[in-house]
């Protein structure tokens, strides 16, 4: 073996020997003999600086100071490894990044606010604050956030069960705020040879269209219903006589009162979104609209494109809007707010105008303007809607369906009617209501009719068929409907006293007598 000494002006020098039996070669220091530099175990005293890329080899996977990128780089499964065991690992499988805890203690994040985001670092996914909230989010937009009291969810919570009695939680029911969305109702029965804008057939639902001037329809409370959702009546309008006219058109609307339409907050800087959802089945397809309309300033409006995919077949639609921020509802049981659906419309006076996006002046040019499709050229066309639901919230929710009996005694308080039928001559016929005779000569009645919810306003009274008055056992001639009157003497939202003039018999006045029916209809219209 042979040694190489460099010395220096001092009397310390470093040797620098080989063994040849190796072929090593060592750097050690001048007395100890301890080695700087080899084959073996280094020790390096002081600053050490590499210039350029250091790569550390792994027995399976690498680390490479890269000096370009001025970053450590892990390869894949390269473990950066804290604690005596391993407790604490940070790598890349090749497929995940993950932070691994292996050992048996907490794995703790320590700052007073610590955000997720998502990789391009422009959305928010989850915040929390040190003593304040957490925040979790869907698309960026805050969905959950806790509160000093508990925890605040913005859309739709959903869960598999709860526990305790429940007494605490807020109702989630009469948030579909349209009567009659399943279609049960049908006061009027159907309606055949239509021409003209009116109630027809299903309730709450008016049909408008350009009066005898649109062909002629039937409207009917059809079986037909998306299967699977608990629907047991559709909407059906069927072209029974086909029209060219320019200006033709045929829509559905609902309209709510002012005091149901308080909910929306309109005209303030907190107006309500709104979300509409309904089933729509065509014999064509192609381009419909939902316009949305605040009835108590007939020029705000906001008009929607819709669109019917397949021909026949059962669609979902769900058109959700901004609230209207400038005009607000008044409280009064006049029309307020209005949802049309618009299924055709043909001619400048209804589609020659200029579609918008926003709350703005409606006039009748944009009512149909995004309509392509004509429902008027065949007696084969038809068009039918269900499970119609208008709610608050950017969400459609599932279908509230609720108890017949509900239904109908919320659409009473626009429109009810009373049939009665019996034999002839008023003896066994149908009995409307206990009254009085008021003269001795012609046998004229008045019954008061208490109706079954108090009604909008003091309803318009029609009557068609016969009807009888008799006393005790002592039968009054028939009247006849053009005999009918139920305004007469009394008329309010809660009862309306009904006449009827007829000659026959002479009972004498103030003798108590029934108002009756031999097939006789009294109809109650409060309608908006």
């Amino acid at each position: 073996m042979s040694k190489i000494k460099l010395t220096g002006s001092n009397s310390g020098y470093v040797e620098i020997s080989s063994a040849a039996d190796a072929g090593n070669l060592t750097l050690a220091l001048p007395t100890s003999g301890t080695a700087l530099l080899g084959n073996g175990n280094n020790v390096y005293t002081g600053i050490t600086t590499f210039t350029n890329d250091l790569k550390l080899e792994g027995a399976s996977y690498d680390v490479l100071w890269d000096a370009s990128d001025n970053q450590l780089e892990f390869g894949d499964n390269a473990k950066l490894s804290f604690g005596a065991s391993s407790d604490l690992q940070l790598y890349h499988d090749g497929s995940h990044s993950r932070i691994k805890d292996v050992g048996t203690g907490i794995l703790s994040l320590s700052a007073s606010q610590c955000n997720i985001q998502n990789a391009a670092v422009t959305e928010n996914m989850a915040e929390f604050f040190e003593n304040g909230a957490v925040n979790l989010y869907y698309d960026n937009v805050k969905r959950f956030e806790t509160t000093s009291t508990g925890a605040v969810v913005t859309g739709i919570c959903t869960a598999t069960s709860f526990s305790g009695d429940g007494s605490a939680l807020s109702n989630t029911s009469n948030r579909r705020l349209n009567y009659n969305g399943a279609m049960l109702i049908n006061q009027r029965g159907n309606a055949t040879g239509v021409v003209a804008s009116g109630y027809y057939a299903l309730d709450r639902y008016m049909t408008q269209m350009h009066d005898n001037n649109s062909g002629t329809w039937s409207i009917t409370q059809a079986s037909d219903v998306p299967d699977g959702y608990g629907f047991k009546y559709s909407l059906e309008y069927g072209c029974t006589a086909t029209s060219s006219d320019a200006n033709r058109y045929l829509m559905t609307i609902y309209r709510m009162e002012g005091y149901d339409s308080q909910v929306f907050n309109y005209g303030t800087a907190n107006a309500k979104t709104v979300t509409l959802s309904f089933w729509i089945k065509c014999s064509k397809a192609g381009n419909f609209q939902v316009n949305f309309e605040n009835e108590q300033n007939p020029d705000a409006g906001y008009q929607t494109q819709q669109t019917i995919n397949s021909a026949g077949q059962w669609e979902k639609k769900v058109v959700t809007i901004p609230g209207d921020t400038t005009k607000a509802f008044t409280w009064t049981n006049a029309k307020a707010m209005c949802f049309d659906i618009v299924y055709s419309a043909y001619g400048s006076s209804y589609n020659g105008g200029t579609p918008t996006a926003a709350w703005s002046a409606l006039s009748n040019n944009q009512r149909g303007t995004h309509c392509n499709m004509d429902l008027f050229d065949s007696t084969s066309n038809y068009v039918k809607i269900a499970g119609v639901q208008l709610e608050i919230g950017s969400t459609a929710t599932e279908f509230e369906h609720l108890p017949y009996q509900v239904e109908l005694a919320r659409c009473k308080r626009y429109y009810y009617q009373e049939t009665r039928s019996g034999s002839t001559g008023g003896n066994g016929a149908g009995i409307f209501a206990l009254g009085m005779t008021v003269n001795s000569s012609g046998g004229s009645i008045y019954a008061t009719m208490n109706h079954p919810v108090e009604m909008r306003i003091a309803p318009t009274v029609t009557f068609s068929g016969t009807f009888a008055a008799h006393r005790f056992g002592v039968a009054i001639n028939q009247i006849t409907a053009a005999n009918m009157s139920g305004t007469s003497y009394h008329n309010s939202t809660t009862a309306t006293t009904i006449s009827g003039t007829n000659s026959g018999s002479t009972p004498g006045q103030g003798t108590l007598a029934f108002l009756e029916g031999v097939s006789g209809t009294i109809m109650f219209d409060a309608e908006l």
